[in-house]
């Protein structure tokens, strides 16, 4: 550690970073220090204060568990080991928003923070592409986005995946009513008998809503049409 700070002051270095920690922190002492947080304690408190009375700042970076799955957002309290999350005062926890599929495409998740009360959470896509046999392919792309517009987005997208299914369905049921409305004879019926006919939950209301669409778009005709009722007499009823 004397030796770190004296070459940070020598070479005018302001940012040590320590990579990756496990093959650093505890490299000639005993790895079973790693359980205990007090015994980890010092070790990382040496190496922060070396660095920091240098006048550098100093950076560990470290993996989570295995425990956190994809979706989830990192906390310190998944950083693996004893003693990291008590020792860390600021923060990038990045782990996957999604489960990689071998595609170069990386859906992410950013967590920062620190002891001072800033931080915040992003949503973070990055295309590295994939490598091909002439070693080509590669590529780096990266786009960030605010944790809440990225919600907001997915609800939008939700609403809009919604309403396009529910204009799917509308226009299955509207062809579906055309279709048996024209297997009547002379192509001719009531609503309350297409009502019948058709097996639509809500059947009435749905009824009314499609064929005042099948008379919009000219595929049916509203007309006046005499039927039977009561035992003799008729009536005229919309068609």
């Amino acid at each position: 550690m004397v030796e770190l700070a004296e070459g940070v002051i020598a070479n005018g270095v302001e940012f040590i970073i320590v990579d990756p920690a496990y093959l650093c922190v505890l490299r000639g002492m005993d790895p079973n220090d790693a359980k205990s947080m007090f015994a980890m304690g010092p070790h990382l408190a040496r190496f922060a204060e070396a660095v920091t009375k240098a006048g550098a700042t100093p950076c560990i970076l470290h993996h989570a568990n295995r425990g956190l799955a994809p979706g989830r957002t990192m906390e310190l309290t998944d950083l693996a080991y004893a003693g990291f999350a008590e020792h860390t005062a600021q923060w990038l926890l990045l782990s996957r928003n999604e489960a990689y599929t071998g595609d170069g495409h990386h859906g992410l998740k950013l967590n920062a923070g620190g002891r001072q009360g800033q931080g915040g959470q992003w949503i973070i896509h990055a295309d590295e592409g994939i490598v091909n046999e002439d070693f080509s392919g590669r590529t780096w792309e990266v786009n960030v986005t605010p944790a809440d517009e990225f919600k907001q987005q997915q609800r939008d997208d939700k609403a809009a995946d919604k309403e396009a299914a529910r204009k799917q369905q509308i226009e299955r049921e509207d062809k579906e009513l055309h279709s048996k409305w024209l297997a009547q004879s002379n192509s001719t019926a009531t609503q309350s008998h297409m009502a019948g006919l058709m097996t639509w939950p809500n059947g009435g209301s749905k009824i009314k809503g499609a064929i005042a669409r099948l008379v919009d778009a000219k595929l049916l005709i509203a007309t006046q049409m005499p039927v039977k009722s009561g035992k003799n007499g008729e009536r005229m009823v919309g068609s």
